[in-house]
């Protein structure tokens, strides 16, 4: 094999490979899904929270806004390799006004699928309805019980708007489990958005792709050296 021959080869292996670790993240079924939203207190503390799917690729968890502060935005990342071709994500928050976002970033070289959920400024009377509809039409809101009528401006932490243990971040595949990531699959949630927010994570899939066209790289020079 010349080469030519064989640098043609290792160029396509390499858009082969690429092309099946980074599809971009999209809102269609049979990729991975998750459903966020609020809940009583859990731990640990949303400031940090990094975690790993279940076997069959699940997730079932919550984390607490940290005392003293309103989580307005929050953030879900998985490493685009685990993602099954992409991220959707969905939320009762949205019943209330709160608004999503979908990207493709890359954290310390990992391409990694992100969706958000951003609050909004102002309480609108459609949210007003429909958070109270959720709590037997109690009239009041922020009252500490963290449902739908605390969470209008944001999810609170202990202390902000009538929350006494701080309310959490939740955080499920969809319920007909159609749409799982990869099993043991690492994730990260957080209240914010940007790729700061979001831990690195350690993808080895990275290592073994560079491993495998080191290897491929090193062909023609054992070709030649056969040769002779």
């Amino acid at each position: 094999m010349t080469l030519k021959r064989v640098l043609s080869v290792l160029a396509v292996t390499f858009v082969a490979l690429a092309g099946a670790t980074m599809a971009q993240a999209d809102s269609t079924g049979g990729d991975g899904h998750v459903v966020m939203g609020g809940g009583n207190p859990g731990s640990p503390t949303c400031t940090e929270f990094q975690g790993i799917t279940g076997p069959n690729g699940s997730i079932s968890s919550d984390c607490t806004v940290a005392a003293g502060t309103l989580a307005t935005t929050i953030g879900f990342a998985v490493p685009d390799s685990f993602s099954n071709g992409g991220l959707s994500c969905s939320s009762d928050l949205t019943k209330i006004g709160w608004t999503e976002s979908q990207s493709t970033l890359t954290i310390d070289g990992v391409l990694v699928d992100e969706c958000s959920f951003t609050a909004p400024k102002k309480i609108t009377w459609s949210a007003y309805l429909y958070a109270i509809s959720q709590d037997n039409w109690a009239p009041f809101i922020n009252d500490g019980d963290c449902d739908l009528d605390d969470f209008l401006l944001g999810i609170p932490g202990a202390g902000v708007n009538g929350s006494k243990k701080g309310c959490d971040i939740t955080f499920n595949t969809n319920a007909n489990g159609t749409e799982l990531f990869d099993g043991n699959a690492p994730f990260d949630v957080a209240p914010g958005n940007a790729a700061g927010d979001f831990k690195p994570f350690a993808v080895p899939e990275q290592g073994s792709l560079s491993l495998l066209l080191m290897g491929l790289s090193s062909l023609p020079f054992l070709r030649r050296k056969s040769a002779r």
